[in-house]
């Protein structure tokens, strides 16, 4: 919260990111701050670039602590069975790549006196999650229909809560032996796909069997040719 809010606690504050002195009057008092903004695949190049180098450069002015959601995708494919905090980020997707580079730039703000914490997440699932993987479930359990899965559905996968994602975030916030570090946070516990889209079927009470169907790849391909963000979102298969 800005100066004169109550201490140890964390708010939404909503700001023009295009604009220096929205962005300053926002983050005026601020101590940590949590970057929430997001933007279609395609704009990333331009819009999230901006826009972190922005909130980068007021954090590093007022000395403030930046914790950064990150993806597990700005490592390749799986080059090495077991990936921890200090395996180097070697993606080979322009999206994965793309990532890293805005991770580098906060990196460099928190050379300039900003305090940087980066937790990397799996895929998200929950209230207020509209991604390519998880979202799309949810909503085919609830129209009741079938679904598809972009993969091999009996592959271990962690997934992990928006709950427990944002608990994360606000622990780590909080925690100054957090500082300047990055941690791998995971879900409660590996799972099959084929059985987490049944536990959402099964709580959505959809009689929809099999609730699922594995997605051929020239499909995807193909719906990829005409629309960008589809199109990007392929790079991600190997996850």
């Amino acid at each position: 919260y800005p100066s004169g809010q109550p201490q140890g606690r964390v708010g939404v504050i909503q700001g023009e990111l295009d604009s220096n002195q929205s962005l300053a009057d926002v983050l005026e008092g601020a101590d940590t701050v949590f970057p929430c903004f997001n933007t279609k695949l395609h704009k990333w190049s331009s819009d999230m670039t901006r826009w972190i180098a922005r909130v980068g450069d007021l954090s590093a002015a007022l000395q403030a602590k930046i914790v950064f959601p990150s993806p597990i995708f700005n490592f390749g494919p799986g080059k090495t069975k077991s990936i921890d905090e200090e395996t180097e980020q070697d993606p080979t997707s322009s999206l994965g790549k793309l990532r890293v580079a805005i991770e580098q730039r906060l990196v460099r703000s928190a050379f300039e006196g900003a305090i940087l914490t980066v937790l990397r997440f799996p895929d998200i699932f929950g209230p207020a999650c509209f991604n390519r993987i998880t979202y799309p479930i949810f909503a085919d359990a609830l129209k009741p229909r079938q679904t598809k899965w972009y993969g091999n559905p009996s592959r271990l996968h962690d997934f992990i809560s928006t709950a427990d994602a944002g608990e994360a975030m606000v622990l780590a916030g909080l925690e100054p032996k957090t500082n300047d570090a990055v941690f791998h946070v995971p879900g409660p516990e590996p799972i099959h796909p084929a059985d987490f889209i049944s536990m959402v079927y099964k709580i959505s009470n959809s009689s929809i069997t099999p609730p699922y169907k594995i997605e051929p790849n020239w499909q995807r391909r193909v719906r990829g040719m005409f629309d960008r963000e589809e199109g990007l979102f392929i790079q991600l298969k190997y996850l």
